[in-house]
């Protein structure tokens, strides 16, 4: 989120508070390129951040990371938020039984 009045730039970073942050934010988000985009992917590619932040390299540049573990539960109930322990083991083990690579 980009905001050229305000002179910040808000990196979402997923499962650290960033929905809250952005919806508390978005009103002083200007209607450019990088609040829309932002709005429309979320997760921005890494040159076209790199270009923002170069070119706007005066702003208040900032995002809010998480512990990792934390981050790791949270995804786990997000996505296993309907699911029972045992089917939540269940689908992480077909997971891995089914992309080897991946271990």
């Amino acid at each position: 989120m980009v905001s050229h009045s305000h002179k910040f730039i808000f990196i979402h970073i997923p499962k650290c508070a960033g929905t809250s942050v952005h919806k508390t934010l978005f009103q002083y988000a200007d209607p450019s390129k990088g609040c829309n985009y932002a709005i429309r992917e979320r997760n921005w590619r890494n040159l076209e951040l790199t270009n923002l932040i170069k070119k706007h390299d005066d702003y208040t540049i900032f995002a809010f990371c998480r512990n990792p573990l934390d981050r790791m539960v949270s995804i786990w109930k997000f996505l296993f938020r309907d699911k029972t322990f045992e089917q939540a083991v269940y689908l992480c083990e077909n997971f891995l039984k089914q992309n080897p690579e991946q271990v």
